[in-house]
């Protein structure tokens, strides 16, 4: 069985068609690359496949149909980092990362001592452990980058979807 499974995925912003008709399938353990000119439709397909972006088709994780996830669900199986990131409103490099955790925590539950030692332990691995108590808003687009890759970890994903990872990043 496929860790993740695309069948006849089609997807379009409006009348303009992007994907049409796409198919793979990647087991556990793989490294897939996508690789394609600007506009081609690389970061449509990952929106499709995280849920983000309507589509027809069917995006299956082991198996599972994601159709019938919830974003709750999906998001302990998929980790999405994205190109570029929304301000944060002033919160806290920390802050930012223990979002990481939100798949796995229940309704009004908030991240506890050891969630934060995690969260601690992700940043130092990415070398920002210095920015931890910054705001978010004020970090370079690099640091950003750096921020969300050690907040994707922390949800311990079975698929990583990295898009652009590498940008902005020296």
């Amino acid at each position: 069985m496929s860790l993740l499974e695309i069948k006849s995925l089609s997807a379009a912003y409006g009348n303009n068609t992007i994907l049409d008709n796409v198919s793979f399938s990647i087991q556990s353990g793989e490294l897939c690359a996508l690789l394609g000119l600007n506009g081609s439709g690389k970061t449509t397909l990952l929106n499709a496949v995280c849920g983000f972006l309507r589509s027809t088709g069917e995006v299956c994780i082991n198996g599972i149909g994601c159709s019938r996830m919830n974003e709750k669900k999906r998001a302990k199986y998929i980790s999405y980092l994205p190109q570029s990131f929304s301000d944060q409103d002033g919160r806290n490099v920390i802050d930012v990362v223990l979002m990481g955790f939100n798949p796995h925590l229940g309704l009004l539950e908030f991240p506890g001592a050891g969630h934060r030692l995690k969260a601690a332990e992700a940043l130092a691995a990415v070398g920002m452990e210095c920015r931890m108590n910054s705001s978010f808003d004020t970090l370079s687009q690099g640091e950003k980058q750096l921020v969300a890759f050690a907040r994707t970890l922390l949800s311990d994903p079975a698929i990583l979807i990295l898009d652009e990872a590498t940008s902005s990043i020296d």
